[in-house]
């Protein structure tokens, strides 16, 4: 057995990459496009990094996230909807991620209106013993989340 590779399967009866629960709504493919789409797969983090304005999918795939706090700001994606994979990660030394709907920065300066399609956030295969998964703010109507064989301890 190769532990270097694990694979998601989806339970409860989901389906596709992203795990959605059936007769969830599923978002329309992104357009396959640099700009719409940011990766990271099979890194450490150790540096905040920044998912571009406009982003219609996100996936953060076999990743350890080391002590850094990324946001994922879901009013800064793309106006017709986003998807958010994240598979396969582990938050280590206090390390969160954020995935924030609207006005959760209310109050600061925030680029475009909080009005945005629906958001599909899938979460697999997580481990945050020492780290956590932080969801904020009002996402948008017809927003799923999806979160399947996960360790998450507070």
């Amino acid at each position: 057995m190769d532990s270097s590779v694990c694979v998601c399967a989806c339970g409860s009866g989901g389906y596709g990459e992203a795990c959605v629960p059936v007769g969830a709504p599923a978002l329309p493919p992104a357009v396959d496009t640099a700009s719409r789409v940011f990766v990271r797969e099979g890194v450490t983090v150790e540096s905040v990094f920044v998912v571009p304005s406009g982003a219609s999918e996100v996936t953060l795939r076999h990743v350890v996230l080391d002590g850094v706090s990324p946001v994922l700001y879901v009013p800064w994606m793309a106006r017709d909807g986003v998807r958010i994979v994240v598979q396969n990660v582990s938050l280590l030394d206090g390390a969160v991620l954020y995935a924030m709907g609207g006005e959760a920065l209310r109050g600061a300066l925030a680029a475009g209106s909080d009005e945005s399609g629906p958001a599909e956030l899938s979460v697999c295969d997580v481990e945050a013993l020492n780290g956590a998964l932080v969801l904020s703010g009002t996402f948008p109507a017809g927003s799923v989340l999806t979160v399947t064989d996960s360790v998450l301890v507070a």
